[in-house]
């Protein structure tokens, strides 16, 4: 059976353009709406599955063609599968938590074939799949202290062949944390990205700017954004843009860092045929300067720069092979910009290590 959508308060990660099946009850169970087609829904099928229910992910969990659900609770601190037969009748079994949980996603996360688990609340736990409905707690990697996650999503970010996990963490953050997926069930330390303006909820991600990188969409309390592209390969988005005439300018890094390879810096919503300056440095400073923050600490100055006519900018160069492994480079971009406080806009800085 193929549920259909009903719900604003469940999420589920699967293929692009889906939502939710679900109409929730705070207390104990869920409900599926069955999809009749052309539109129709019928009668609410509801299912106990014991208190708070917060988030729900469908998947087929035990292999037998049919997709399940998989959903996990806050206060009971517990998962509860609903094993579908095929024709609306869902047969619970239970893994417990050591911790509440607040997110939920399914997916092939250890490369295997079988469908597992990530589910979230004060760290990300991966539950891995045997195939046959059985799971076993594979990893946890905790969130920055005082946050937990209240949204998940999968998306290959670094473009290496595994999902990873992007999740919406709440106080004291507000950011969107990416945890590559290292292999074998285990993810890296999450990187946090613009936490000053995020309200953490993470609704979908994808290449919506045709830049090539994992584009991420984003829900605050009362508007939905977009964090173009900022989240590739080794990078980080620093925040602290400064607005001028065109908004926001971003910019974003293509490039792996390793010896010898290609790198790409660009930059987008700035003024047009505008003066610009490339920042690096080899630490963040977060300085005040021109009713702005200035990201790096300013080792190098790239002077001569201008936007086109449509305020863009693109850097390509090769990283030089004798780069040593561990250095720490933070880049930010500042303009000429009239519209901008004192005289000038920037960019948003980004930061990576090194492989």
């Amino acid at each position: 059976m193929r549920p259909a959508c009903r719900s604003s308060r469940s999420t589920a990660p699967r293929t692009p353009g889906t939502c939710s099946p679900f109409s929730f009850n705070a207390v104990a169970r869920v409900s599926v709406l069955p999809g009749l087609g052309g539109g129709a829904f019928g009668a609410a099928i509801p299912l106990v599955v014991g208190a708070e229910p917060v988030r729900a992910a469908i998947a087929d969990v035990d292999g037998d063609g049919d997709e399940d659900i998989a959903v996990a609770h806050d206060g009971s601190q517990r998962i509860t599968l609903l094993h579908d037969d095929g024709g609306g009748v869902f047969t619970p079994s239970v893994i417990p938590s050591a911790t509440p949980l607040r997110a939920i996603a399914a997916g092939d996360l250890d490369g295997d074939g079988d469908i597992d688990l990530a589910v979230a609340g004060v760290a990300l736990d991966i539950y891995r799949g045997d195939g046959a409905g059985g799971f076993g707690l594979a990893s946890s990697q905790p969130f920055p202290a005082g946050s937990s996650a209240h949204t998940l999503r999968l998306a290959d970010v670094d473009r290496d062949g595994r999902p990873d996990v992007l999740a919406g963490l709440f106080p004291p953050f507000r950011s969107v944390a990416w945890l590559r997926n290292a292999g074998g069930a285990n993810f890296d330390a999450p990187r946090c990205h613009a936490p000053h303006y995020l309200a953490g909820s993470v609704m979908s991600a994808g290449d919506i700017s045709g830049h090539g990188g994992i584009d991420v969409v984003f829900g605050g309390l009362q508007d939905v954004g977009v964090l173009n592209a900022l989240i590739t390969g080794p990078w980080s988005n620093l925040g602290h843009p400064l607005e001028g005439a065109s908004g926001q300018p971003h910019l974003y890094a293509k490039g792996d860092l390793t010896p010898a390879s290609p790198l790409k810096l660009l930059l987008d919503a700035a003024p047009p045929a505008a003066p610009a300056v490339l920042v690096m440095g080899s630490s963040a400073a977060e300085l005040p300067f021109k009713s702005g923050t200035m990201v790096p600490y300013p080792n190098l100055l790239v002077t001569g720069l201008l936007t086109n006519a449509s305020g863009k900018l693109t850097l390509s160069s090769t990283w030089p092979a004798t780069i040593p492994s561990g250095l720490t480079l933070v880049l930010q971009t500042w303009l000429a910009d009239a519209s901008g406080p004192a005289g000038f806009s920037a960019s948003n800085g980004i930061g990576a290590v090194t492989p």
